[in-house]
């Protein structure tokens, strides 16, 4: 059994971190692993809880993942990758 690095992919971004939490539990609540960081442009320890974070999955789940969190969502709308 090898254990190969996994490739984590932004899905999506959360205001703050009590937001990033609710997303980042709901992708695990439908077996996503998930997690999030602060954004790279926010990354200021003195923000605490406020600023906003980047949620992400494992590289295989980026369609499973964006599928729960817009389940609205249509491939063929313009705007939308």
């Amino acid at each position: 059994m090898t254990n190969e690095p996994v490739e984590w992919t932004k899905v999506a971004w959360a205001a703050n971190q009590p937001e990033a939490d609710l997303v980042v539990n709901l992708l695990r609540e439908h077996r996503v692993a998930a997690f999030h960081r602060r954004a790279a442009s926010a990354d200021v320890p003195d923000f605490l809880g406020g600023g906003p974070r980047d949620i992400l999955v494992a590289r295989q789940d980026v369609d499973r993942a964006r599928e729960i969190l817009d389940p609205q969502a249509d491939d063929e709308t313009p705007g939308v990758s």
